[in-house]
């Protein structure tokens, strides 16, 4: 979408092999949020996994920066 329209929330397609089921998604979250206390909103959705974050104020960079190498650690071992 064009950047005018996303607003303070953007989703990003997640590679392929992440899976595209309810299954994957719930087995996805687990893992972000036991190994590295994160949580964060994903679906499936057009046969593929779609991550939907939302910047807020009190987010920190840090934090996305957390989620990122927490997303390359689980997505790409």
């Amino acid at each position: 979408a064009d950047e005018k329209l996303t607003g303070l929330m953007q989703s990003f397609w997640l590679p392929e092999s992440t899976g595209a089921t309810i299954e994957d998604v719930l087995d996805l979250r687990k893992r972000l949020l036991t190994n590295h206390n994160i949580e964060v909103f994903m679906n499936p959705f057009k046969n593929r996994m779609v991550l939907r974050l939302s910047s807020q104020i009190y987010n920190q960079e840090e934090e996305y920066i957390k989620l990122i190498k927490a997303l390359k650690q689980e997505l790409y071992k």
